[in-house]
């Protein structure tokens, strides 16, 4: 007895097509059929996973998509995903820091910038966040970060997780003073010779 994917159920279909990476969703079961386009439609809280020469500007599940990971120096336009919920950036460049806007990815609320290649744009970023200008992010960890030039943080009353280095522990005030509502905080002090101290 065979069994046809056709012949199983929405529900079925749905959980299958849940654990299926975006690419293969599309390029294997968009328009088979008027069945299977009005699921994959159906799907919510989808994530992308941008490696180095993938093609992502025509994606169709753009709103759907609420977590992106990139694993790549390549520009990334971020606009399409305006429902973006979860932003990892294992390299990040200008050109993605600069799109870590709160009007561009107005739902932002866990954003994680390991390694930072532009202290400019990594300071602007830090000090929008520090300023409530991301009002559901929760968790951040952001990096690499020093004190900002003019002390003009405000409180940031969403973030609840935060996790940086700094080579200045006077960041630490400055950090539970805008963010009164912390249930996690993670600092590294390093300095010039490299001495951490978590």
């Amino acid at each position: 007895m065979f069994t046809l994917l056709e012949d199983l159920s929405n529900e079925l279909i749905i959980e299958i097509f849940s654990y299926t990476k975006i690419y293969d969703l599309l390029s294997g079961f968009w328009n088979l059929n008027k069945r299977f386009n009005q699921l994959i439609h159906s799907l919510r809280y989808l994530c992308l996973v941008l490696t180095k020469n993938q093609t992502y500007e025509n994606i169709l599940l753009s709103e759907q998509i609420t977590r992106i990971v990139i694993v790549t120096l390549d520009y990334i336009n971020l606009n399409p995903f305006n429902n973006l919920r979860s932003l990892i950036l294992n390299l990040a460049t200008e050109n993605h820091l600069k799109q870590i806007q709160s009007k561009i990815l107005p739902n932002l609320v866990y954003l994680s910038l390991p390694i930072s290649f532009d202290y400019q744009s990594t300071k602007q970023l830090t000090s929008e966040i520090f300023s409530n200008q991301f009002k559901f992010l929760r968790f951040a960890d952001l990096g690499q970060i020093d004190m900002p030039s003019k002390l003009s943080w405000s409180e940031s009353p969403s973030l609840r997780s935060i996790c940086i280095r700094s080579p200045n522990i006077n960041i630490i005030p400055l950090i539970l003073q805008s963010c009164t509502q912390l249930t996690h905080f993670q600092v590294r002090i390093t300095d010039e010779n490299h001495l951490d101290i978590s």
